[in-house]
């Protein structure tokens, strides 16, 4: 008569620690997998909060000033020497502004972000376009307009 070996119990224990080990290694990639997404989203609400702050800030300027002249003195107060500007068209100019990865205030050549400023002055009206892009690839992170009276407040 053959008789089956029967089967140890450390091979049982064996067979099953390796079962723990695996569904133990899948749920830690999936949770993983969850804290490099949340760290991008972290990183990507970082940036547009900085934008939106940049943006807000370059648009309270348009609105304080009453001309382009004074546009231009209040962003050259309030940018130094991170500001670049060119005459496109005779009622049209642009300005960049550059910043650094922490959103801080730097050279053109040193740039990881810039927001672009462009007014436009027709009939009175002075309007502002803004947008706030990565330099690299320039992707829009943040864009509004801003619209008012040249010579008043609306």
């Amino acid at each position: 008569m053959n008789r089956k070996p029967k089967p140890s119990s450390s091979n049982l224990f064996l067979l099953e620690l390796i079962l723990s080990i695996l569904i133990f290694a899948l749920a830690s990639t999936v949770c993983v997998s969850f804290f490099i997404h949340s760290h991008k989203m972290s990183i990507d609400a970082y940036r547009l909060n900085r934008a939106v702050e940049c943006a807000d800030s370059a648009a309270e300027i348009c609105r304080s000033a009453d001309s382009r002249d004074q546009l231009d003195a209040y962003l050259k107060d309030a940018y130094g020497s991170s500001i670049q500007t060119s005459d496109q068209e005779d009622d049209l100019r642009s300005y960049l502004i550059s910043y650094d990865d922490s959103f801080q205030l730097t050279l053109p050549d040193q740039a990881e972000y810039s927001l672009r400023l462009t007014l436009q002055e027709t009939e009175g009206i002075m309007e502002s376009s803004i947008a706030v892009v990565r330099c690299d690839s320039m992707e829009s992170i943040y864009s509004l307009e801003v619209m008012h009276a040249a010579g008043g407040r609306q």
